[in-house]
């Protein structure tokens, strides 16, 4: 019988998995996304600011992505009493990212896709979507930012897990 949260757990640990064990190239990737995305803002940072957004990405990186994903794949949720929707529209108010659709999406393709294998759909997931939330920040424009600076570590590291998990895609 079908399974729902069994595909969403299958996707969480194919997706920690590949991130964990890509974590250097992460982080090389996001140091060479912050070069490119500052120049094309128009942004002069000093190696300091480099680093400092680079740390704050890593810090992202590991609670956003991997601790989220590892807790997923086992099926627990992070210690708060709010449902995943509700932490959506938290996300979406408080840093503007179109989370809730793309979450939405996400659900109503795990529905869709019932007559298929619960890997199959994962797969699917994965392929379609990426690694949520890393599409959603990637909708966002910079350049309308009040302060692109705040934005850079979320969309750089947005931008790293997006080419990992392409590459990922390629190599299969």
């Amino acid at each position: 019988m079908y399974n729902p949260k069994k595909v969403w757990l299958l996707y969480a640990k194919q997706l920690y998995e590949l991130l964990n064990r890509s974590k250097d190239e992460v982080q090389a990737l996001i140091r060479q996304n912050l070069e490119t995305v500052a120049t094309d803002l128009g942004l002069s940072l000093d190696a300091e600011q480099k680093e400092r957004l680079l740390e704050i990405a890593m810090a992202f990186f590991q609670e956003e992505y991997l601790e989220a994903y590892r807790l997923a794949s086992q099926g627990e949720e992070p210690d708060t009493e709010l449902t995943a929707a509700q932490s959506c529209v938290i996300v979406e108010e408080t840093t503007g990212y179109p989370v809730t659709a793309l979450f939405k999406k996400m659900k109503q393709e795990i529905l869709d896709d019932r007559d298929k294998p619960e890997e199959e759909v994962a797969d699917i997931l994965i392929r379609k979507f990426g690694a949520y939330p890393a599409q959603a920040i990637l909708e966002t424009d910079l350049k309308s930012a009040p302060v692109p600076e705040n934005n850079l570590p979320d969309f750089c590291l947005a931008l790293a897990v997006k080419t990992i998990v392409r590459q990922s895609i390629r190599n299969r």
